[in-house]
């Protein structure tokens, strides 16, 4: 249950904050052909990745359709990571780990970002079929290929993944180590999307090891980012593990107060997708 709730955290964040960008590529993709549009295709598939699960498979297999068409071996293995990636949001990890060796099976496939793709997808299909030292063999040599490629937000997911991991099983000074390094990657890079998701694990394993006060100093860089750049559900995110934090330590006035605030964004990011997202979308695949 506590995964189901972090990914659906995340994927209000993710939607959120991508939309505007999808709408512009997807306008671009009326007027491209060739390489080009497999390339746009594999870059929208992955954009609605989890708000649009059969939207975001069609997107996919268009692109494999037409990168083979076209004779594009690299549009080709990106559009099957697509596809293995979409097994994982359906929760088919044996089909995800098949795929994704197949790919890298593949001796044209000399591209290390899309290696380093293939064996994230393979971790995480470890790491939700219990298999934790496959998981983060798998993570590092994906973080390796990464950092080969000079992929600074890539490296460091893949270092949260290994992170997450140990998180799971409550290996709480490992889990610290790889989220730490994780996140210094990704400040290269200043996405917010992926720090947030970076702050978010590292005060949680602060929290899971009563470490109060080393949690809501992560909470309060986490809250500070999504607070500059608008970004509500990681605002919500913030304030809940705050009111955790105070909760726990027996400050109730001010776990009240910041629970509240917790409450009205969590409230404003559901209406939000109610009304402009699972209306018009089936996402069971993703929830469940």
């Amino acid at each position: 249950m506590k995964k189901i709730i972090l990914l659906f955290c995340f994927f209000i964040v993710t939607h959120a904050f991508s939309q505007s960008n999808t709408d512009r590529l997807n306008n671009l993709l009326k007027n491209t052909t060739g390489k080009e549009k497999v390339n746009l295709l594999n870059q929208i598939s992955k954009d609605i990745r989890n708000t649009d699960v059969q939207q975001a498979k069609k997107y996919a297999i268009d692109a494999l359709t037409l990168s083979k068409k076209e004779n594009y071996k690299e549009g080709e293995i990106k559009a099957s990571n697509r596809l293995a990636d979409q097994y994982l949001i359906n929760s088919k990890y044996d089909s995800a780990f098949i795929l994704a060796n197949a790919i890298l099976a593949d001796k044209k496939n000399i591209d290390g970002n899309s290696r380093g793709e293939s064996y994230a997808i393979i971790a995480e299909s470890n790491w939700h079929l219990g298999k934790f030292d496959e998981a983060i063999m798998n993570y590092m040599q994906s973080a390796n290929l990464r950092k080969q490629e000079n992929n600074s937000s890539g490296y460091g997911s893949s270092l949260i993944g290994i992170g997450y991991v140990y998180q799971s099983q409550n290996k709480l000074t490992e889990a610290e180590k790889y989220i730490k390094l994780g996140l210094e990657a990704m400040k290269e890079t200043n996405d917010p999307i992926y720090l947030i998701k970076g702050y978010h694990a590292l005060a949680n394993t602060y929290g899971m090891g009563g470490k109060l006060k080393e949690a809501l100093a992560i909470d309060s860089i986490g809250l500070a980012l999504a607070i500059n750049n608008k970004i509500e559900t990681g605002i919500s995110m913030f304030y809940d593990n705050m009111a955790n934090c105070y909760l726990y330590s027996g400050n109730y006035k001010k776990a009240n107060g910041t629970n509240a605030k917790s409450t009205y964004f969590t409230n404003q990011q559901l209406k939000y997708i109610v009304e402009k997202v699972l209306m018009d979308q089936n996402p069971v695949g993703f929830f469940w």
